[in-house]
């Protein structure tokens, strides 16, 4: 029984040794800081100061590239001072190829960008062959990788471009045809007969001047020509001047006779014409005015005159035997 006494108190000496070199020969535990959310240089600076070796693995993330995302050991835990703490860090977002979205109207094109992980500025360029609100180009072109979260520049057509109508009434056809065609428009004409227009004349346009129209449309003129037809006017009672310019202005030819009257107020002045007044007449074609032209023998107010005096021959004197 002493023995036993003996073989233990030796046993429980040898633990106590033990126990003694382990407690000054074990590693110092410290506690992990915590460096999550901290920038990658900082994080290396804390645990290297507090006696950890860090390691780094990279991962793509939405976070800002470069920022710790995570830790392990955990924050608050206890290390071995110099043991191994590793830390992920975000890479950024990546990259993506920029997707092909040329043609495509503005709302399917902006949500096919933002799907990608892009950002999207918006950019109007008048176009004559992209129909409106579609996309003609992106910037970075289609298929150019580019970070995820960067931003694409989406064009997008605004259509032709705009050019303001000038003002062409009154001018020559084809002076108006110059004008329109100077300012990037076309022209359309159609006639109307007018008796006071110059032939030839622009008396109307559609749109209207200052009208805001796309580039390369279309003016619709309305263009003067003399009349086929004209009104025959009233000349009766006119000087045969003033019936003459009268006549003319009008589109017709005057032919002008006379006729001898007894009322010499009528001398000089259209007496009847052919064909009447108000109807109508091919232009250029004749009227017939007849103008009077006095003769007093067939005024009624005027004495007669009187006969011619018979003049008896004066006899010849009588030779003397």
């Amino acid at each position: 029984g002493r023995r036993w006494w003996i073989a233990l108190a030796i046993l429980a000496a040898l633990v106590a040794a033990a126990a003694a070199a382990y407690a000054l020969t074990r590693p110092d535990t410290r506690e992990v800081p915590d460096v999550t959310g901290r920038p990658l240089a900082a994080a290396l600076a804390i645990l290297q100061n507090a006696g950890f070796d860090p390691s780094v693995e990279r991962t793509t993330s939405d976070a800002p590239e470069g920022r710790v995302l995570r830790q392990d050991p955990q924050p608050g835990e206890r290390a071995e001072e110099g043991s191994e703490v590793t830390l992920t860090v975000s890479d950024g977002p990546g990259t993506a190829p920029v997707p092909d979205v040329v043609g495509q109207r503005r709302k399917r094109a902006v949500a096919a960008l933002r799907d990608a992980g892009f950002e999207v500025r918006e950019r109007r360029q008048a176009s004559d062959s992209v129909e409106r609100n579609r996309v003609i180009s992106t910037t970075p072109a289609a298929g150019t990788p580019a970070e995820r979260g960067s931003t694409v520049t989406l064009v997008l057509s605004s259509g032709p471009e705009q050019v303001t109508v000038p003002d062409v009434q009154g001018e020559d056809v084809e002076d108006a045809r110059s004008t329109l065609q100077a300012a990037g428009l076309a022209a359309n004409a159609t006639e109307q007969e007018d008796l006071e227009a110059e032939p030839g004349t622009v008396l109307a346009q559609s749109p209207a001047p200052g009208t805001a129209v796309d580039k390369g449309s279309t003016v619709a003129l309305t263009v003067a020509v003399e009349p086929a037809e004209v009104t025959v006017p009233e000349v009766i009672g006119r000087t045969s001047s003033r019936a003459i310019d009268i006549l003319t202005a009008a589109g017709l030819v005057p032919n002008q006779v006379t006729e001898p009257v007894g009322d010499e107020r009528n001398d000089g002045r259209v007496i009847a014409q052919a064909p009447e007044a108000g109807g109508t007449a091919e232009r250029d074609s004749r009227v017939t005015i007849t103008v009077g032209a006095y003769d007093p023998a067939l005024d009624p107010d005027q004495p007669p005159e009187p006969p011619p005096t018979e003049t008896l021959p004066t006899p010849e004197p009588e030779e003397s035997p």
